[in-house]
């Protein structure tokens, strides 16, 4: 998933490099969810869309 651009590589649980390459590259191939212009962090988006009663 990371090398064709459909996840992030979340670092602060993770830090094998070769996963950190395999992001950078689809990165700078702006491919999958980097081929937005500004692509929104899962935990971002999970913090500003909380459903009530959780």
């Amino acid at each position: 998933m990371l090398k064709k651009g459909m996840a992030w590589h979340y670092k602060a649980y993770d830090q094998r490099a070769e996963f950190a390459k395999w992001e950078k590259n689809a990165q700078t191939k702006r491919i999958g969810l980097w081929a937005s212009p500004n692509p929104e962090k899962p935990w971002e988006w999970r913090k500003k869309n909380k459903r009530e009663g959780r």
